[in-house]
Parts: structure tokens; C-alpha cells; sequence
């Protein structure tokens, strides 16, 4: 794992440092599988800068997006969006991502950990994340952390991606 990594609620001024972890880090792992096209459309910085701006402005305790920072110079390595499912007692992992330069370094399942960590003491018994199908990678990494792949896959609600499917994994705490 990197040295040194400090997990802390995001701030409304990280928004820039998350959008970007966010489109470089979709460009690097998405681009095996998803249209070019609906790549730079999606996961440019400016949707996902618009996209992050709003997040962080939230008020409620209903999810949290926690970074993990590097101590030595405060840079932003990667960060998990936590919160409450469409289920009661289930919580969800929104999103987890790690810029391609520090993958494979321990830090997003030190981020798994602690995203965890915050939804069980919320109470919450057991949660869900979605991935896409083709996304072998991130099956793994859930896989290895203890994630269950239940079986259940569905479109995307995206236009054009009908044939991209998503998969469910779930844990129990």
C-alpha cells in the first residue's frame, strides 16, 4: 500500500481533484470495452467537475464520499462514494476509483475498508455495488475483498450502451 494515506471526508474544494481521478481513471479501465465516443462524452473532467461540485454540496448523512490523500504533499489518490441502496438496511458503494498511477497499490481496498467501515456504523447490515460485466479487473478486486457475485445482471440505463451489461455484488457485514 502507499505510504502514508490519510482517509477524511471529501471537501467541496477536492471536486476538481475528484473529477479528474474520476475521467482518468474510467478513460484507463472503461476503454476495453465501451465505445470511444461515449467515453469522452461521459467521463470528460467538465461533466464529471459539474457532477462532483454537486455531490459535495450535500447536506445529508445518507452517503459520503471519503479520498484518500497522501500525507507527504496532500495530493488526492483515489477516493469511494458510500451510501444508502434502494433497500432498506442495505447500503451501496457508488463508486470507488484510483487514479491509473497508484492502482495496485493497496489503496482501493483500503478505501473498500473504510467505505465499509462507514456504512456499518450506520447500521447498515449488508451492501451492493454494481460493475460492468466486462470490467474483469474491478469483479476481481470485489471478489478478492469478499464480495459475492449474486448473479444478477442488467442493461445500463445508458442510451447506446443497450449491450453493455452490469453486474450485482454484495456483501454481508
Amino acid at each position: 500500500m502507499h505510504k502514508n494515506i490519510l482517509v477524511s471526508s471529501a471537501l467541496p474544494s477536492d471536486a476538481w481533484a475528484l473529477a479528474s481521478i474520476h475521467s482518468d481513471s474510467s478513460i484507463y479501465a472503461y476503454s476495453k470495452f465501451l465505445p470511444a465516443a461515449f467515453i469522452e462524452r461521459r467521463y470528460n473532467q467538465v461533466n464529471q467537475l459539474d457532477y462532483f461540485e454537486h455531490t459535495l454540496q450535500r447536506t445529508d448523512d445518507k452517503r459520503e464520499v471519503l479520498v484518500g490523500i497522501d500525507d507527504s504533499d496532500d495530493e488526492i489518490l483515489g477516493f469511494i462514494d458510500v451510501g444508502h441502496s434502494d433497500k432498506d438496511y442495505t447500503g451501496k458503494v457508488h463508486s470507488l476509483f484510483v487514479h491509473p498511477k497508484f492502482m495496485r497499490c493497496g489503496i482501493g481496498g483500503y478505501l473498500l475498508c473504510c467505505g465499509q467501515q462507514w456504512l456499518v456504523a450506520r447500521g447498515y447490515n449488508c451492501a451492493i455495488v454494481w460493475v460492468f460485466s466486462e470490467n474483469v479487473l474491478a469483479r476481481r478486486f470485489y471478489e478478492k475483498a469478499g464480495w459475492e457475485d449474486i448473479n444478477v445482471e442488467e442493461p445500463t440505463s445508458w442510451p447506446g450502451l443497450d449491450e453493455i451489461m452490469c453486474r450485482k455484488l454484495q456483501k454481508t457485514f
